[in-house]
């Protein structure tokens, strides 16, 4: 829904916070904490350092667009090794 999205304001939110459970409120909340204070051009320096979106893009140039898909597993894997 937020794809190619450098800023999502209050109207581009479909949801109900209330309707999260603590462990996800906690989640989005150790998110923001870390994360939270970083610029769109920051997030997106990080995301495109880590594995999962190079092995995406395995013999792509650099500024080559792409619909590769990132893979669940590829996430799970990397970020289960990289907890915050």
């Amino acid at each position: 829904m937020h794809k190619s999205k450098y800023m999502i304001k209050d109207e581009d939110i479909d949801g109900n916070p209330d309707d999260l459970t603590y462990d996800q409120r906690d989640s989005i909340d150790i998110m923001l904490e870390h994360y939270g204070d970083l610029t769109s051009a920051e997030l997106v320096n990080l995301t495109h350092s880590e594995e999962p979106w190079i092995k995406a893009r395995v013999g792509l140039l650099d500024d080559a667009h792409s619909e590769n898909i990132i893979t669940l597993e590829s996430m799970r894997e990397y970020y289960s090794k990289h907890l915050i």
